[in-house]
This record gives structure tokens, C-alpha cells and sequence, in this order.
């Protein structure tokens, strides 16, 4: 009886074990190893919980993976010269499915601010780092 047992927990500590290996889920990784190849005059201006990001430079953004204080990402569909668009902060995950403090009226804990914002591009090439405004001007 004992043997079965031990061989039951065993088929189970097995099968819990092979989730390990498995490919991995649909959360980023951070590129640390990627350099960021230069700064463009994109804005990102934090609103409550969304941030506004414009595009003033001269060239469009590209699509690809948008980092949030090299830890949240999300989808990034580009940005053309000229254009602004309003994300959500809660679209904003790490690479374990935790989602961006955002704040707001009903949150439980302190509204986490957004110090870096980078473009890692579809296409490989290094990250595009973007200007952050910590404070909305008065």
C-alpha cells in the first residue's frame, strides 16, 4: 500500500514538473542585453492611470513592445509623426503576468510613477528611448 502511495506522489510531483519546461507564456522579458540607441523627443505624460504619449519628432515610432521603468510592457502598434495616443496603464505587464500599480480612486496601494519609458522595436534593432514628464505643468 505504502508503495503505491509514494508512486502516486511521485506521477504527481512529475506532472507538476513539466509545466517547468514548457515554452514560455505571453509576458515580455526585459531586453537588458539590448543597448538603447538613442533618445527621441516622444513624450510620455502620465494622466491618473493611462499615460499620453506624442510623437513630436520627425520620424514615426516603430511598432513592437513598449517598456514601461524597464519592467511592464505591452503590445505597441507604433506612433506616426505628429500623432498622440492614451494607453491604459492596466494593459502594462511584467514577464510573470503582474500587472502596473496604476492607482486610481479604488486602488488598495499607492500608485506606482513612471520613471522610463523605451520602443524595443519588431524588427530587432535597439531600443528607442522616450522623454518621460514626471509632473503635468500648471
Amino acid at each position: 500500500m505504502r508503495g503505491r502511495v509514494m508512486l502516486v506522489w511521485a506521477a504527481a510531483g512529475a506532472a507538476s514538473l513539466a509545466g517547468c519546461g514548457a515554452a514560455p507564456g505571453p509576458f515580455a522579458q526585459y531586453p537588458g542585453a539590448k543597448r538603447i540607441d538613442r533618445v527621441v523627443d516622444a513624450q510620455v505624460l502620465r494622466e491618473e492611470t493611462e499615460i499620453v504619449l506624442t510623437n513630436t519628432t520627425a520620424a514615426a515610432l516603430p511598432p513592437g513592445r513598449l517598456w514601461l521603468n524597464n519592467w511592464y510592457s505591452r503590445e505597441f502598434e507604433g506612433l506616426a509623426i505628429g500623432e498622440t495616443v492614451t494607453l491604459g496603464l492596466s494593459g502594462f505587464r511584467d514577464e510573470f503576468g503582474g500587472g502596473f500599480r496604476a492607482g486610481g480612486f479604488f486602488a488598495t496601494r499607492a500608485a506606482e510613477p513612471v520613471v522610463a519609458a523605451q520602443v524595443e522595436p519588431a524588427d530587432g534593432s535597439p531600443l528607442i528611448a522616450l522623454l518621460v514628464i514626471r509632473e503635468k505643468a500648471r
